[in-house]
């Protein structure tokens, strides 16, 4: 994939099993043209780790995760700003750990953004 129409920023932080779902629900999307960035705020449960590594064998040109261990400063903005620096979508959304987004979601936020573009004839 070349440049993703929309990036998905999520943090997460010691909640594997809800991550699993978040990024599933992702997965599922009937539009298919995003990427999907997780940092992961310094873990203490490995199987985080598992679930990111299991997520990029998945897909490996849509998800991309960055676990630096330890654990960073407890400014959840600061993580915000860091990872939509790595974005590259046109659009962006952001998913909790702890969300889900429905499958159509991609597909109607984008069109209604595309439907929205100034200057559009």
């Amino acid at each position: 994939m070349n440049t993703p129409k929309t990036s998905i920023i999520t943090l997460t932080q010691d909640r594997p099993d809800w991550l699993a779902e978040a990024i599933a629900s992702v997965e599922n999307q009937t539009d298919q043209e995003y990427e999907h960035l997780v940092y992961d705020q310094g873990s203490r449960y490995p199987r985080v780790l598992e679930v990111l590594k299991a997520a990029k064998e998945r897909r490996p040109d849509q998800f991309f995760y960055t676990a630096p261990g330890g654990r960073g400063p407890d400014l959840v903005g600061w993580y915000w700003n860091l990872m939509l620096g790595f974005a590259r979508g046109r659009y962006i959304t952001i998913l909790d750990d702890d969300n889900r987004k429905r499958p159509v979601f991609l597909k109607k936020m984008t069109r209604l953004l595309d439907d929205d573009e100034p200057n559009k004839s």
